[in-house]
């Protein structure tokens, strides 16, 4: 039997109870013989040649990398019991498009990382975990519904084709270091985003972003958030726009440079930043880097 399930393609688990299962004598080393009932253990499918899966209608997590590599798996439907996709699932797999129900709380670090031929995602989970969506170069179309509150460190680090975000909620809290970086993404509106706290770090790093916004509940704003915007033309420039409260007086903000990263200078009630060719940092062989004006 387990020789010709190396040739299995189709799988459906529609009418399947998944139970729990737990063999201690049985147990090897760094092995899992610990199973949660309504679960796909991890690895259950890992590297295997199918190219459709039924998931159970009473499914409520998928284990570590249980359908990591399967390249030939193009679509599977998530049941509105899912509650959680851990760590590396469908990384490297085949799939083109991904639509998560909003019952699924939690995505994985690298839930969905390299898949080459991911072009649309739409995302409604809480937490969207580290690297979730690392290097998934095709993806251009990317929703996160209403429930989103954390986007983790890189979680859509290298999506060389996303040029933008359709964000359809105001519970966005946080956005994670390196979230953005290393995609196409030309403007970034979040002023919706009453709840937003924290830009992380390197955040939108090596992208053509022209314009951005922020909401007035930001308190913080990581260190490179804006290095080196990949502009589309030398003669285009960068503007930033802190939505806080005035009081009566408009502040501006020059770019700032330490040892040659970009940082976003906080406490401003509205900033308003340039960044061309002409505008770059110089620097002097006796106090290191200065901001030439």
């Amino acid at each position: 039997v387990a020789d010709n399930l190396l040739a299995l393609s189709e799988i459906d688990l529609s009418e399947v109870t998944i139970a729990a299962y737990c063999n201690e004598e049985t147990a090897t080393f760094g092995a899992d013989n610990n199973f949660a009932a309504a679960s796909i253990p991890c690895t259950s499918f890992f590297g295997k040649s199918i190219t459709s899966v039924v998931l159970p209608a009473s499914v409520k997590s998928i284990g570590f990398a249980a359908f990591a590599g399967c390249d030939q798996l193009t679509t599977i439907a998530f049941p509105a019991s899912l509650d959680s996709i851990s760590g590396y699932a469908f990384s490297g797999s085949g799939l083109t498009s991904v639509e998560l129900p909003t019952s699924v709380k939690t995505v994985g670090e690298g839930a969905f990382a390299r898949c080459e031929n991911l072009a649309s995602a739409t995302v409604g989970s809480e937490n969207i975990g580290k690297d979730a969506f690392y290097a998934d170069a095709a993806l251009a179309a990317l929703t996160l519904n209403k429930e989103v509150k954390t986007i983790g460190d890189g979680a859509f680090k290298s999506c060389s084709a996303l040029t933008g975000i359709n964000i359809e909620g105001s519970a966005l809290e946080s956005i994670g270091n390196e979230a953005f970086a290393y995609t196409s993404i030309s403007a970034l509106d979040l002023s919706a985003q009453k709840s937003l706290k924290t830009v992380g770090g390197w955040a939108l790093a090596k992208t053509p972003i022209s314009t951005a916004t922020l909401p007035n509940s930001v308190s913080s704003v990581g260190e490179g958030t804006f290095f080196y915007a990949r502009q589309p033309h030398h003669s285009s420039s960068l503007h930033f726009r802190w939505c806080r409260s005035t009081c009566g007086r408009k502040h501006r903000a020059s770019n700032g440079y330490r040892n040659g990263r970009f940082l976003i200078l906080q406490r401003l009630r509205h900033a308003e930043f340039h960044h061309s060719k002409e505008h770059q940092p110089h620097r002097h062989k006796s106090d290191g880097w200065h901001d030439r004006s």
